[in-house]
């Protein structure tokens, strides 16, 4: 070869090499641009997290040690025998010991505690920390679900700072033990990778430094190529020039993929802590930590449900790493050696077990936040849900559902059901069932489902009623003799009681336990329809519904949630808030975004509505609800009341304890007949829905408005020292004010009949 030919190759050879070191730089200036707006941008879209009513506990709290121990395994504690670290549990019989987490709700920090715990007699008899007495404390609450971006990536950030030494130094042991001591990419490791795969032995380490790996996983795509190996290492370099090796590795921890839940990706060791194990990151064993960082080399190929012995030994071999560099030692190797995975059957980011109460949850974010709020923000979102007596409402409505269908002999899954429960006091959603099976995600009967109401409706009509004091008390009676009623020029109605039977003159609250239609239509055209739909809208209900005059029975429709509105204020002494599902938004860090407080209007007077209250506990002492007296003590005060629609289409009922008023919806999608009256089918899965949550008495005390009359029952008039005399409660200003004279009973304009007179002798 000449010496010209050589300079010329040479010439071209330094041109290529200048044009390719130009074009790197340029090229590395683009990139730099590209890292820096990833890096210090929005890295991630982070799903909302939601989480359940927290579980308060005092000294008298009405929970079991069923219960507590329930919610202790929903959050993710472990029971042991002797609990040291934050999020473990033991427990001997009525006795628990606890060590609980620290947890920053949205009013401020709840701390950790060493609980000393004793349960009697179905309460919290001790409630101590350490020797240390405790008046009030909260648990962590329960993660129900989460509210994914479309990408469909799910995370939990970690903070380097926080995160344990011994799996960060095991992550670094395994995969770059150069890491702090390389500029972005290790030449060595590349050329003993490359001998490795020649001679195809297998080894712990990789070729790529972890810094290379968050690059191809952060900035890259999946491809295959000498130009994107090209990329990554320049990327690399300029990644580590700029940002410190905690930043780079904090992102990685946060970026890594570690599996796959449905068309979830598990990205992040903090969200694959709670896949795996149902622990927090902070929470875990060393055998644990050793199992994610085996998992880093192939979520898919080391999958601890799908392959366990593959992943054990994987998990050993990473062990021994962290051994042989002094990250762990011999004790904690050993003892480590000998743990099984240890893998939850389900992970705590499972689908959702509650998507009925989901829907309504995000159906009133929708009123306040974007939808790439929800999806980008990682908002914590509270909700009202108590997921104890959740389960029990699922469990009473499935378990009921399929014995009516054999008692009766219809069809199986011919039935469906809703229940809904509310906290009277707050308007707090405490349950949401929306079909039978659980869980289930399609049509939800709770919120949609829309049926007429039947006899619901009549405590309403008797509120309007007893609202004009002057007129109607309880003791009123009412015309239950054959009406008609014209709708138009040639159309009338003619209602009938349910046994189709006439009583003659029946005193209100009479008329009202036995929910007896014929009175109920006379009353309510006497005092106005128009009034009647006008309460309804004060208690509530936004629904536009028409007034026609068989409304007054119950051609009202509703949903099951609609009822518990229209019946919260009723529990509440005429007191109605908007029922809610969510109390308060925090943002990533805790701060409070938005809080939902308490508001309340007052839907009638306190003297109406406990008139009507009382009513409705003698609907279950000796009325319609009679029944759940065989399986209530009558000291508990339960009110309720049953609704049957026509043909037997729907089943209702409603009822009322000091803690909850629930709602129970029967029937069939195709609006066929389901047979099911409110006594024969809602009240039955009331019942065992109750039997299991327990009933807090339901203690109606008289307002200022209220006066006790003791009335005489021949002749309705004062009688406070008769021997023979009843105690009936009348709004003040309109009590009776004539005394009657004992020993002379002439008939006055209202005399009470003997089967009256018994009716309230057995209630009052």
């Amino acid at each position: 070869m000449t010496k010209t030919i050589k300079r010329f190759l040479f010439k071209w050879l330094l041109i290529g090499l200048l044009i390719f070191v130009g074009g790197t730089i340029l090229y590395a200036v683009y990139l730099a641009k590209e890292v820096r707006i990833k890096f210090e941008g929005k890295r991630w879209e982070l799903p909302a997290q939601v989480y359940a009513k927290p579980l308060e506990l005092f000294v008298g709290a009405a929970i079991s040690s069923q219960q507590f121990a329930a919610e202790l395994k929903r959050i993710g504690y472990r029971q042991t025998p002797y609990p040291r670290h934050a999020g473990e549990w033991s427990q001997d019989q009525q006795h628990f010991l606890v060590a609980t987490r620290q947890f920053k709700f949205s009013d401020g920090i709840e701390p950790q505690y060493s609980l000393d715990i004793r349960f009697k007699d179905q309460k919290i008899s001790q409630l101590r920390d350490g020797n240390q007495s405790l008046s009030l404390i909260r648990l962590e609450p329960a993660l129900i679900d989460s509210i994914h971006p479309l990408v469909h990536e799910d995370r939990i950030l970690l903070n380097i700072k926080k995160t344990p030494k011994v799996l960060i130094n095991g992550l670094i042991a395994v995969e770059d033990r150069k890491f702090y001591q390389h500029f972005g990419i290790n030449p060595l490791a590349i050329i003993r990778a490359m001998v490795i795969n020649i001679i195809k032995r297998k080894g712990v380490q990789g070729g790529s430094t972890l810094t290379q790996q968050l690059v191809k996983n952060f900035f890259l795509t999946p491809e295959r190529s000498l130009k994107r190996k090209y990329t990554e290492a320049i990327m690399a370099l300029i990644l580590e020039a700029q940002y410190s090796k905690d930043d780079i590795l904090e992102t990685y921890m946060n970026e890594i993929f570690l599996g796959q839940d449905g068309n979830r990706a598990i990205h992040g060791f903090s969200l694959a802590a709670l896949y795996y194990f149902d622990t927090p990151l902070n929470d875990l064993t060393i055998e644990q930590q050793a199992t994610l960082i085996a998992m880093v080399k192939g979520a898919s190929w080391f999958n601890p449900r799908k392959h366990p012995e593959r992943v054990k030994k994987r998990r050993d071999l990473v062990l021994k790493v962290m051994l042989e560099q002094h990250v762990i030692n011999q004790s904690d190797y050993k003892t480590a050696l000998k743990k099984r995975l240890g893998i939850a059957k389900h992970g705590r980011f499972r689908m959702t077990q509650y998507p009925a109460f989901m829907q309504l949850v995000k159906r009133q974010l929708k009123r306040d936040y974007k939808a790439e709020d929800l999806n980008t923000e990682g908002l914590r979102i509270f909700t009202t849900l108590d997921p104890w007596l959740q389960d029990l409402a699922q469990e009473s409505i499935s378990n009921t559902l399929e014995k009516l269908e054999k008692q009766r002999d219809l069809p199986s899954q011919s039935l469906q059901g809703a229940l809904v429960s509310v906290q009277p006091q707050t308007g707090n959603i405490l349950t949401l069932v929306g079909d039978r099976k659980h869980p289930q995600s399609g049509f939800n009967r709770a919120i949609d489902a829309i049926r007429p109401i039947g006899s619901l409706i009549k405590p309403f009509v008797y509120l309007t009623a007893l609202s004009s004091a002057d007129k109607y008390h309880l003791y009123t009676l009412l015309d239950d003799s054959p009406l008609t009623v014209k709708l138009s020029k040639n159309k009338t109605w003619q209602p009938l009681n349910y046994d189709k039977k006439f009583r003659g003159e029946v005193p209100l609250l009479q008329a009202l336990a036995q929910s007896l239609n014929v009175p109920t239509v006379r009353l309510g055209m006497a005092v106005g329809i128009d009034k009647i739909a006008q309460t309804i809208k004060d208690f509530g209900i936004k629904r536009p519904f028409d007034t026609y005059p068989s409304m007054l029975l119950g051609a009202l429709a509703l949903s099951p949630l609609e009822v518990a509105q229209l019946y919260q204020g009723l529990a509440n002494g005429g007191f109605s808030s908007p029922l809610k599902s969510i109390t308060s938004v925090t943002d990533n860090n805790g701060n409070e975004l938005q809080r939902y407080p308490l508001t309340v209007k007052q839907s009638a007077s306190d003297g109406a509505v406990y008139l009507i209250n009382r009513a409705l506990q003698t609907v279950v002492q000796s009325g319609t609800a009679k029944g759940l007296n065989q399986t209530f003590d009558a000291d508990l005060g339960i009110a309720g009341k049953t609704g049957t629609t026509n043909d037997l289409k729907d089943s209702w009922f409603t009822g009322i304890t000091g803690d909850q008023v629930t709602v129970v919806w029967l029937g069939r999608d195709d609006a066929q007949p389901a047979h099911l009256t409110g006594s024969s089918g809602a009240l039955y899965v009331w019942r065992n829905y109750m039997q299991k949550a327990g009933v807090q008495a339901l203690n109606l005390f008289p307002p200022e408005s209220i006066k006790i009359v003791s009335i005489d029952p021949e002749t309705g008039l004062i009688a406070n020292h008769c021997t023979n005399k009843i105690n009936i409660p009348f709004i003040q200003q309109h009590a009776p004010t004539v005394q009657a004279d004992c020993g002379d009973h002439q008939p006055t304009k209202t005399p009470l009949n003997k089967k009256i007179k018994r009716f309230f002798s057995d209630f009052f």
